[in-house]
């Protein structure tokens, strides 16, 4: 996928590989067409993908409906303490 799993620095966000004037070479084309998968089979789900990580993915929370531009607002929401 081009990073590693929970990975910090440029190439972890969802794009950046699309994003890169370089060209990528075979590990890279590979990782693109990866990512580009992992994305479409999850957001065809109904999740929705945090941009700066390829590998963050929310459902029913507040980043499920700020990103994936969901309606209506988020269906988990928090609980007060008992």
């Amino acid at each position: 996928m081009g990073t590693r799993f929970d990975g910090l620095g440029a190439l972890t966000g969802t794009a950046s590989l699309e994003q890169l004037r370089t060209p990528l070479g075979l590990t890279g084309n590979a990782a693109l067409l990866g990512r580009r998968l992992l994305v479409d089979i999850m957001t065809a789900a109904g999740f929705s993908n945090y941009p700066a990580e390829w590998w963050h993915f929310d459902f029913g929370n507040a980043f499920w409906r700020h990103f994936g531009r969901t309606s209506p607002g988020p269906i988990y929401r928090t609980i007060d303490p008992v």
